[in-house]
């Protein structure tokens, strides 16, 4: 009988869903520096788990209470314990979508990082005006955040500001083939300039700035008919990372 009931509880432990029972696939965020007791209250408070004895007692068993680490974590309907630990120890996130549309300036650029990002936003900052660091990608202080193409970048939650960099940095030179490059030379228009462009168009018909509409028509003028070929240039830039 005893070995019975012994055998019921293992498999109510490892088997037995206790996630999201009778409920919708959930994101679960897991900030840094979460500890066990972090975890079990989140658990709880937001309804993701029915029975929180049995999975804190197979997070100890496994010692998973011990190596807890950060991410974004998609939850799927009834799930068990031992599958969500399994999820949970593998790091397997899920990445999230961020935009870098309408970057005029670097102020623009550090919050919509602080705003979608759980890193050292101050260690992100210091990077964007470290010049050393900055010119080994070819740019400038000046003209940095040009590297940021307007596109939607699929990355992960948990990214250092130095990986973000490089992110950004290879989606920039996938973005410029030799085929972009070589129709820029033709125009005798660099990149930057192309890049200039297009951002203020995008954004310039929405403002009420007269600057940013004083500079488009100049860059219009400069450009003369080379307009809808630059603009078929620059059309489609997602890119995937």
């Amino acid at each position: 009988m005893l070995f019975i009931i012994f055998t019921l509880y293992t498999y109510q432990i490892f088997r037995s869903s206790n996630f999201l029972v009778n409920k919708s696939n959930k994101i679960f965020l897991l900030h840094h520096f979460s500890d066990i007791k972090d975890l079990q209250y989140k658990f709880c408070k937001k309804g993701y788990i029915n029975n929180i004895t049995s999975f804190s007692f197979l997070s100890y068993l496994t010692n998973y209470n011990n190596n807890i680490t950060p991410g974004l974590f998609l939850f799927k309907s009834a799930m068990n314990n031992f599958d969500i630990l399994k999820l949970l120890k593998s790091e397997s996130q899920i990445p999230i979508d961020i935009n870098f549309n309408n970057i005029f300036t670097k102020s623009n650029l550090l919050k919509k990082i602080e705003k979608n990002l759980e890193f050292n936003f101050s260690k992100f900052e210091s990077l964007l005006y470290n010049y050393f660091f900055i010119n080994k990608y070819g740019f400038s202080l000046h003209n940095v955040k040009s590297m940021f193409i307007t596109n939607t970048y699929s990355i992960y939650w948990t990214i250092t500001p130095k990986e973000l960099f490089n992110c950004i940095n290879r989606g920039y030179y996938k973005f410029w083939n030799n085929k972009r490059l070589i129709n820029s030379l033709k125009l005798k228009i660099t990149p930057l300039e192309m890049l200039v462009f297009s951002t203020i168009k995008d954004n310039v018909k929405n403002s009420k700035c007269g600057i940013l509409k004083l500079y488009i028509k100049r860059l219009e003028i400069k450009f003369f008919n080379n307009i809808i070929f630059i603009n078929n240039l620059l059309i489609e830039k997602n890119i995937q990372i």
